[in-house]
Formats: structure tokens, C-alpha cells, sequence
């Protein structure tokens, strides 16, 4: 008996096949027609789970150069983006900070120095981020504050989805870094 799994993947591929097969729709080329059929199998296989998620990105960009859909130049440069790269620095320095548990140090000091009154706390995250993002862009500043303020919420007991001080310590990060960014 074939998996589930295996199934999946075997009518992404069918779908694929069946839309690269059929003429192209008036005002719509070859190419085109291609990369809906792509974009459709990879969607199917995002929802599915048939591949895990990073092969199926990697699988859309084999894809195109191999069926002559786009260059391979042209594929990997849509890739090389500044900002792609930036985004994923901070996501290194991130998990960095909490794989040496630097992210714990920044915690309690950021309990000492807001400690004792939950809209202290909140007021301060807000300044926190805003007075980091005159210096970094604000999306790194929310993926290095992140660890920080989800660590002391799961250490006294309040879960971002499940109590108001949760939300609104997460909704500070991202009020906080959306006003330090204006003076980047």
C-alpha cells in the first residue's frame, strides 16, 4: 500500500503534468502556463506536506532553470536579494543569542531594570524596540526580541496566545519597532 505522503506527491505531479500538457490559455505563453503548473504543484505541496516545506522551495528553483521556464541567473538572482540576506543574518544572530543563552542574560537584566508593574513592562519593550531600531532595521530588532520576551512570558506563566499580557508584551515588540523605524 502506497503512504499517504506518496500519494500526495503523486498528484502534485499529476496536476503538474496535466496543466503542462493542455495549450496555453489566450494571452498566456508557455512559460507562463509552466510556472502556474508549478506554483500550483509547489502550493499543493505546501498544504499536503507532501515534501517537506525547504525541499519543496528548493524544488521550485531547480525546476525553473531545468524546464526552461527562466535562466538559472535569473532564478538565483530573484534569490540574491539584500533584503533576503538581511533577514536572514538576523535569524542567525538570533538563534545565536539563544543558543548561547544570551538571551537569558537579556532577560533578567530586563526584568531588573522594568521590574515590579506589568504596564512598566509593556512600556518598556515598546522603548526597547524603538530605541534599537534608530540603530537596526526593525525586522531584525523583532527577531532579536523575540526570544527575549517569549522566554520571560513562559517563565511567569503568561503565553502569547492565551493571556492579555502576552499579547500585548508581542504586540509591544512590534509597536515599538514599527515607531523606531521612522528614524532609520
Amino acid at each position: 500500500m502506497i503512504s499517504r505522503r506518496v500519494q500526495y506527491l503523486l498528484i502534485g505531479i499529476v496536476f503538474f503534468a496535466i496543466i503542462a500538457i493542455l495549450p496555453e490559455p489566450v494571452g498566456l505563453s508557455r512559460e507562463g502556463k509552466l510556472m502556474l503548473a508549478l506554483f500550483l504543484m509547489a502550493a499543493w505541496f505546501w498544504v499536503t506536506e507532501a515534501l517537506p516545506l525547504p525541499a519543496t522551495a528548493l524544488l521550485i528553483i531547480v525546476l525553473q532553470p531545468m524546464l526552461d521556464i527562466m535562466d538559472s541567473d535569473q532564478v538565483f538572482a530573484a534569490f540574491g536579494n539584500h533584503a533576503v540576506f538581511f533577514l536572514i543574518g538576523a535569524f542567525i544572530i538570533a538563534s545565536a543569542l539563544e543558543a548561547h543563552n544570551i538571551h537569558r542574560r537579556m532577560a533578567l537584566f530586563f526584568l531588573h531594570v522594568f521590574e515590579g508593574n506589568p504596564n512598566r513592562f509593556i512600556f518598556g519593550i515598546m522603548v526597547s524596540g524603538a530605541l534599537i531600531s534608530f540603530i537596526i532595521p526593525e525586522h531584525a530588532v523583532v527577531v532579536l526580541l523575540l526570544p527575549i520576551i517569549l522566554l520571560i512570558l513562559n517563565e511567569v506563566g503568561a503565553v502569547p496566545k492565551g493571556s492579555n499580557f502576552g499579547r500585548a508584551s508581542v504586540i509591544a515588540i512590534a509597536f515599538g519597532c514599527s515607531i523606531g523605524s521612522l528614524g532609520t
